[in-house]
């Protein structure tokens, strides 16, 4: 089992743009995890802090947001069960960006975990997970859907988060992208199964105002796009709002 696992873990060292999803998370087993798993209380790093920017990704849509390094970034699930696809680009470098199979290899870590950084290309930090006050189950595996994931489904022009990214960073003048990276997909409820080889997929489990908190480690663009994977129950059923508050750190946190 132990060496299914390690195999496992170096194929997907290897880049996760190729997997896709799945073609359909929803059409996975529900065999990921079902309620939400206990946690330890966690420090909430923005409470008491006045938001400099508040926006609202609407749900099917993307936004790109300015974050200067030290800055704190909120995420909150508005309305519950809504997978966000995250993506940070250096801001004088957008071509430089969180790269999930960097990240996986560099924390041998297989999803996202508090206390630990994303990282780019180059293995530089970019962002770094400071609390998590949601069930706790995230994803960096899956790509983007695109329009050929629906397409194979005979569904054609259906939103989807590969064009919404491009359409957020074009609108914050971001050129040279024809591809969305690959996110960490915050809220999505993936594991990997007892075989230690097939990746399995439920339905979100994060509820009303449940949020997670990061730390720009550079100046940065976040990108962020809420999911339109609208088919079965992997979002109950509709793309919902996520709303991003970015804060100046405390001034006894600060540099």
């Amino acid at each position: 089992m132990h060496s299914t696992r390690w195999i496992l873990g170096a194929l997907l060292a290897l880049g996760c743009n190729d997997v896709g999803p799945s073609e359909n998370p929803a059409d996975s087993p529900p065999t990921a995890a079902t309620s939400a798993a206990p946690t330890a209380p966690q420090e909430t790093f923005t409470d008491g802090l006045e938001p400099v920017e508040t926006v609202v990704v609407p749900g099917y849509d993307g936004k790109a947001v300015s974050v200067d390094a030290g800055q704190l970034v909120r995420i909150t699930d508005v309305e519950g069960k809504q997978v966000g696809d995250l993506f940070a680009l250096l801001r004088d470098r957008p071509a430089m960006y969180l790269c999930t199979f960097r990240s996986r290899t560099g924390n041998r870590k297989l999803f996202p975990a508090v206390g630990e950084s994303f990282v780019t290309l180059e293995r530089e930090p970019i962002l770094t997970f400071l609390s998590d006050h949601s069930p706790g189950v995230h994803d960096m595996l899956y790509a983007t859907c695109d329009y050929q994931t629906y397409a194979r489904q005979g569904i054609e022009d259906h939103p989807n988060c590969n064009q919404n990214f491009l359409d957020a960073v074009s609108e914050a003048g971001i050129e040279g992208y024809s591809w969305a990276p690959g996110p960490v997909n915050i809220f999505q409820n993936s594991t990997v199964a007892s075989d230690g080889e097939t990746i399995e997929t439920g339905p979100t489990l994060s509820e009303a105002g449940d949020f997670l908190e990061f730390r720009a480690e550079q100046d940065i663009w976040l990108v962020l796009t809420a999911c339109s994977y609208d088919l079965g129950d992997f979002i109950d059923g509709k793309s919902k709002p996520l709303k991003i508050e970015v804060f100046d750190a405390p001034e006894e946190d600060a540099d």
